[in-house]
């Protein structure tokens, strides 16, 4: 993602998910082998976090991992960048609807 600003250091994400993400959130990890194919985190009705390693994408490993957070609650919200249009393009088609735009800088 080219376009997302650099707002946080490498070493300030692994802190960020070490005392936050994998503390806070349900974490569910997809591996294809010895190899982590993706991953999501949420919290409550917020999925915070849905990655999937492009070597992985359209084999249906995210629908799994986002299916998993949708059947813990009733009702799964979430944000995307609005220049992250393939990741908007995948949540609408799975029935996600735009409540707010943003370019990544309050990230």
């Amino acid at each position: 993602m080219l376009w997302l600003p650099m707002v946080h250091t490498p070493e300030e994400d692994f802190r960020f998910f070490g005392k936050n993400v994998l503390v806070q959130d349900v974490v569910y990890v997809a591996e294809i082998g010895a190899d982590m194919a993706g991953f999501v985190a949420f919290q409550g009705n917020w999925l915070n976090h849905l990655y999937l390693a492009p070597a992985h994408w359209r084999k249906g490993i995210g629908s799994k991992l986002l299916d998993a957070a949708k059947d813990m609650t009733d009702h799964l919200q979430l944000w995307t960048f609005q220049q992250n249009i393939m990741a908007t393009r995948v949540y609408t088609a799975r029935g996600f609807h735009d409540t707010e735009r943003t370019d990544g800088q309050s990230n």
